[in-house]
């Protein structure tokens, strides 16, 4: 993947406030085609912590990177928060969700769908 230099040039992030603690993040190309967004809601948790709880991420072009970009965006963005991703039904964003635990362990939280088709 590029380095965060390389997408900073490349790519653009906006960030929406949708209410009171919650927020979106879009990750645009200079075309200003939206390549990836995510929904979170960010509040004081009951431990005083800073949290936040993932609502939605799309990636618009699959496996690209650009969901991956985001995230990071919006760890490098909050850190000092904890990010919940929920229930990450789609495995690729369980996959996405397992990167982010590996790399940022005591900040990351998901739980993954176990359905299994039989």
């Amino acid at each position: 993947m590029a380095s965060s230099e390389h997408l900073s040039q490349q790519f653009r992030v906006t960030h929406d406030k949708l209410g009171p603690g919650y927020h979106a993040l879009t990750l645009s190309n200079k075309d200003d085609s939206h390549l990836a967004r995510v929904s979170f809601e960010n509040h004081t948790n009951d431990d005083g912590n800073s949290q936040i709880d993932i609502d939605y991420l799309k990636s618009h072009q699959e496996g690209k990177g650009h969901a991956k970009a985001l995230m990071q965006h919006l760890y490098d963005r909050y850190p000092k928060s904890s990010i919940n991703w929920g229930l990450t039904i789609h495995p690729a964003a369980t996959h996405l969700a397992e990167q982010f635990e590996d790399k940022y362990y005591r900040r990351t939280s998901y739980e993954p769908n176990h359905d299994t088709e039989d």
